[in-house]
């Protein structure tokens, strides 16, 4: 037996659901948007030249890499603190938006204010794995195939502070068929998002008080 919906039902249905996705996608359009003019105050560092004693660099043989970084004026910055600006700027809200709206729970900016990002500690999909003086390692892998980590670290150089924000991608992992669109989308475009995420981290930084 067919059963009759009404039409009208159906759109309202549709409505409630697309407005949502709609919504979220037009505000994250604007806040990325907004953030990418600033990109001009981060730059591209060469993975080849990090040293042997950061976490990101045993991946360089094995894995994607890519690294940016910016400077900011400040005496001094814990990675701790650079890590609560990072999750909760306001590029990354929009992400953690998304995230939240396709499953992986939600994630308030108080609670990332009082995470004190040890070795096991999750925020979404972003799980700490290793932490070193002035470095913080995240592992994605355990929700996908793909095998991938983000890096975060901070440095005092000749008194200004470098941040620097990296990635790794294992490539090797993917089927032949959807490397190439690994490489020629999905690369490129994460490789543009990562340089907008940071330029929104640094204006975090140097906007919100630290917090311990």
């Amino acid at each position: 037996m067919l059963i009759h919906i009404p039409t009208k039902a159906i759109m309202t249905a549709w409505r409630r659901m697309v407005t949502p996705v709609v919504t979220l996608g037009t505000a994250a359009a604007s806040v990325v948007t907004t953030f990418g003019v600033a990109t001009r105050d981060v730059h591209v560092s060469r993975p080849s030249a990090l040293r042997p004693t950061t976490l990101l660099h045993r991946f360089v043989d094995t894995q994607h890499v890519d690294v940016f970084e910016t400077t900011l004026d400040a005496p001094s910055i814990a990675v701790k603190t650079v890590a609560r600006a990072f999750f909760t700027s306001p590029v990354f809200q929009a992400e953690r938006a998304f995230l939240h709206l396709v499953g992986f729970g939600c994630v308030s900016d108080a609670s990332i204010d009082h995470t004190d990002f040890d070795v096991g500690d999750k925020l979404v999909v972003f799980r700490v794995v290793e932490c070193a003086p002035g470095q913080l390692l995240f592992c994605w892998n355990d929700f996908m195939d793909v095998n991938g980590y983000t890096w975060l670290a901070v440095a005092d150089e000749d008194g200004r502070i470098t941040v620097q924000f990296g990635s790794t991608f294992d490539v090797s992992q993917t089927s032949w068929l959807a490397r190439p669109v690994l490489r020629h989308v999905v690369l490129p475009l994460h490789l543009w998002y990562a340089q907008v995420v940071l330029a929104s981290t640094k204006y975090t930084l140097e906007r919100k008080p630290p917090i311990g």
